[in-house]
């Protein structure tokens, strides 16, 4: 008669045999995840997500091979036991047997086709929400995941990717997370069409991105709180790499994240640093070319004004609208605001800069109607004086805020040289040569003359002349 010991005994030698049959098969996937036989679900996700982050090869730079090994030790478990089908043949057959087909030396279509077969970096990059926490080549092909853009510090480049917080919703698995830019006031969402052009005269800060990528969504509070301190200075825009594939590939970003600023007149610049607002900000004023000319004398403020005399000028050295204008400052450095100005209306206004501190800055100072010791004694610098048509005589002092939004609403308002025609003097010994055809015909229109027949520059001197040589006469 068989005994209750020897069944016992005979059932845990079966059991020691199971394992050790298993354990011959392949990799124990229970034990790599950390989770028992009878793990739910939920629980082999928590136990993925947290061996994944343990083990991604980034995360050891000092033993990468280890780490990649472990790496997909952990993406093939997780793939096997988070689906019922796969975890049942795992079960009975173990990690051989199931890539057989279902059983030892079976064939290899079937199972084998589905098993263990997904890249565990794409894998990893679903679970960050689509588009992973980065790109880039890793070993044998594989794509890797790399932080050589910085973070805040320690391992927040992990930060809000990954469930783990800081942008993700639910652990991650609910869905695609929000948009990283939405109802952002200060980035502009640019595609193909609206992608700015070299010549626009703004320097642009542009982040191309993946809208689920871990990465990306811990760069984009800096990159938000950057636009908004660089508002008016510098332009930011913002590129979703997964909606506009091509554009992100045709500026060299195959897979984002990437920060690049574009410069007239020079290639794209990349910046490498660690991420912050700070540093963002900083380099963007750093790239900001001045177009100011300096005035530290009488020869230096009238080459200035030689540029706004009649406008019209298809050259950038000429102001299409007629106007110079002139920062009277007691600083040592251009404000980047003023700086940026220059750039934007290239070839429409003429920028000039008076600093206090310069040699003669007292003479240059006068001639636009400002005294300069008293304006210091009553700290009333930085101001700013508008000239039209290069003649000091109407040179007026600039009554609003040295802001962005303000300074811009007044330069915009000269627009088309219209309202630096209107203060065209027109007296005896004003050269009219100086006026562009266009400038002519405006100041004609201006006047209420009229000028039948006028077609060509001269036609409209010989009208504008004869205006002013009736109001001499009349004097």
């Amino acid at each position: 008669m068989v005994t209750r010991a020897v069944i016992a005994a005979s059932v845990l030698m079966s059991l020691l045999l199971a394992q050790q049959a298993l354990a011959a098969k392949g990799r124990d996937f229970y034990s790599i995840l950390g989770v028992s036989r009878d793990a739910d679900e939920t629980a082999v996700k928590k136990a993925y997500r947290k061996q994944a982050l343990k083990w991604h090869p980034d995360r050891h730079p000092e033993n990468k091979q280890k780490a990649e090994e472990k790496f997909r030790d952990v993406a093939a478990a997780y793939e096997t036991l988070s689906d019922p089908e796969k975890r049942e043949m795992y079960d009975q057959y173990g990690e051989d047997g199931a890539r057989g087909g279902g059983h030892p030396g079976g064939g290899a279509g079937g199972f084998n086709a589905h098993f263990g077969g997904q890249d565990p970096f794409d894998l990893f990059n679903m679970f960050a929400g689509g588009g992973g926490m980065g790109g880039g080549g890793g070993a044998g092909g594989q794509r890797r995941m790399q932080f050589n853009m910085g973070g805040s510090g320690g391992g927040g480049a992990f930060t809000g990717g990954f469930g783990m917080g800081g942008g993700s919703r639910g652990g991650g698995f609910e869905g695609p997370p929000p948009s990283l830019y939405e109802d952002d006031p200060h980035v502009q969402h640019l595609d193909k069409d609206s992608f700015p052009a070299a010549e626009s005269g703004w320097v642009w800060v542009i982040h191309f991105y993946a809208n689920g990528n871990g990465h990306c969504r811990a760069m984009a509070p800096n990159i938000k709180a950057a636009a908004a301190s660089l508002k008016g200075v510098a332009k930011v825009g913002v590129v979703d790499c997964d909606a506009h594939k091509e554009l992100c590939k045709a500026q060299g970003v195959p897979v984002p994240p990437s920060i690049k600023a574009f410069v007239a007149g020079s290639p794209p610049r990349n910046f490498n640093g660690v991420i912050s607002a700070k540093a963002v900000s900083d380099w963007a004023l750093g790239l900001i070319p001045s177009r100011v000319v300096q005035l530290g004398s009488d020869k230096a403020l009238n080459e200035l004004l030689a540029k706004c005399e009649g406008g019209g000028g298809k050259s950038k050295e000429r102001a299409a609208w007629a106007l110079c204008v002139v920062l009277v400052s007691a600083k040592a450095e251009t404000p980047p605001l003023y700086r940026a100005l220059s750039g934007a209306y290239q070839g429409r206004i003429a920028f000039g800069e008076l600093r206090a501190s310069a040699k003669g800055a007292a003479a240059v100072a006068a001639r636009l109607g400002v005294d300069l010791e008293a304006e210091k004694a009553g700290g009333k610098l930085p101001l700013l004086v508008s000239v039209c048509n290069g003649d000091v005589v109407v040179a007026e002092r600039y009554g609003g805020q040295l802001k962005s939004e303000p300074l811009t609403r007044h330069l915009d308002s000269y627009a088309a040289g219209k309202k630096c025609a209107k203060q065209v003097r027109l007296v005896p010994g004003t050269d009219l040569g100086r006026f562009s055809a266009g400038a002519l015909k405006q100041l004609c229109a201006d006047k209420g003359l009229e000028c039948l027949g006028c077609s060509e520059k001269e036609d409209y001197m010989r009208r504008l002349q004869q205006f002013i040589d009736e109001g001499a006469a009349a004097l």
